[in-house]
């Protein structure tokens, strides 16, 4: 017993192996707010261990005389969010699922859960933001932040300080933006750039350019990019563009008529963990 306290076997708490004390296992109170303590998580404490003191944990089996009287027979356990807890729902992003077993008996005094831990098993996180209005550069040439005023989804990934596209989960994830570019003015050749900056910096390799030749009105097209990267927890990114003629902008279309058509966002920008 590694929590510093003792561990209760009326409680019949979820623990995870956090290291070792000689040839022995060392556990502490699992959660699934961090992968470690989720996905190391082995079973439910059955005997009193006092703190420092060897003790025996369930792995498999049916665990007896502990209140279940909270459910109903039948429920599935999963691990909650903090001290070893078990909860009778399934938790949602950025929690990570990991299943403890199932309850046979609700008795408040002769209850049983039967405890089979499985864990591995993760809800889609994604987030979805638009720009809801014209989208424009103050200085040719420099460096402008798009940001988002209007968050769809957020499930997993959130968006911070209208830009800022925060993971709770390390993995692979994957960004699509889609934008409507026009010429509100002037004529010729202008030069449009559109990158991604991770934590603030630069991402290698993730600039796309695009000249634009047209007059005003005409020189209209709509951006399409798509860009992978592995993050850490608490990673955000952002996404930047700039141009050479002012007279650019990433364009809303507002809903209309004839036929009855939705609105185009200046920017749609979709996130996604991949894995």
């Amino acid at each position: 017993n590694n929590t510093g306290a003792p561990l209760l076997e009326s409680e019949y708490k979820a623990v995870f192996i956090s290291g070792s004390v000689g040839n022995y296992p060392a556990v502490n109170l699992a959660d699934n707010l961090s992968r470690k303590a989720s996905e190391n998580t082995i079973g439910i404490v059955t005997e009193n261990i006092g703190s420092g003191d060897l003790g025996f944990v369930t792995t498999q089996g049916l665990v007896r005389n502990v209140d279940m009287s909270t459910y109903t027979a039948g429920d599935t356990l999963y691990l909650g969010a903090a001290n070893g807890v078990l909860v009778n729902t399934p938790p949602t992003p950025p929690a990570l699922t990991v299943i403890m077993g199932y309850v046979i008996d609700n008795s408040a005094t002769t209850g049983s859960l039967y405890v089979n831990v499985r864990s591995g098993f993760e809800y889609p996180q994604y987030a979805i933001g638009y720009n809801l209005s014209n989208h424009t550069a103050s200085i040719a040439n420099t460096e402008t932040l798009i940001d988002i005023d209007t968050p769809q989804v957020q499930s997993g990934i959130t968006l911070v300080d209208n830009s800022k596209f925060t993971v709770s989960t390390p993995g692979l994830y994957e960004f699509t933006m889609i934008s409507q570019i026009n010429r509100v003015a002037s004529s010729g050749t202008a030069a449009m750039y559109f990158w991604m900056k991770k934590n603030g910096t630069d991402v290698p390799s993730s600039n796309n350019n695009i000249d634009i030749t047209g007059n005003t009105g005409t020189a209209a097209t709509i951006l399409n990019r798509n860009l992978v990267i592995v993050l850490e927890e608490d990673d955000y990114i952002q996404f930047y563009w700039s141009t050479s003629d002012l007279d650019m902008i990433l364009k809303y279309t507002a809903a209309s008529s004839t036929p009855t058509r939705p609105a185009t966002p200046a920017v749609k920008i979709t996130a996604t963990r991949l894995s």
